[in-house]
């Protein structure tokens, strides 16, 4: 089996090589959302406001980090970018 590359489109450099999934890998990651989503339905709806909201906070905090890896990824111009990643925070 091959490794699964992602590649700027934009260069056609390689950005990072990952394994390829097994069924069990696939299955696993199907048990643990599952799962997740259990733990997740008895959290109120106060506690996934402030998480939700920190996460948007760490988001704007590394804006131009993770804007870098989304254009690098995507082939977008930084500015758009950065504009997706404010416009994920807001909402």
């Amino acid at each position: 089996m091959s490794d699964y590359q992602v590649n700027n489109p934009a260069t056609g450099e390689v950005e990072a090589t990952y394994p390829t999934a097994t069924e069990q890998d696939i299955q696993n990651a199907i048990e643990q959302a599952n799962n997740a989503y259990q733990d997740w339905q008895k959290t109120s709806l106060g506690e996934r406001s402030a998480l939700l909201n920190k996460i948007a906070d760490i988001y704007i905090e590394r804006q131009d980090e993770l804007a870098r890896i989304v254009a690098n990824e995507m082939g977008k111009p930084l500015a758009q970018a950065k504009g997706e990643l404010q416009l994920v925070a807001q909402i």
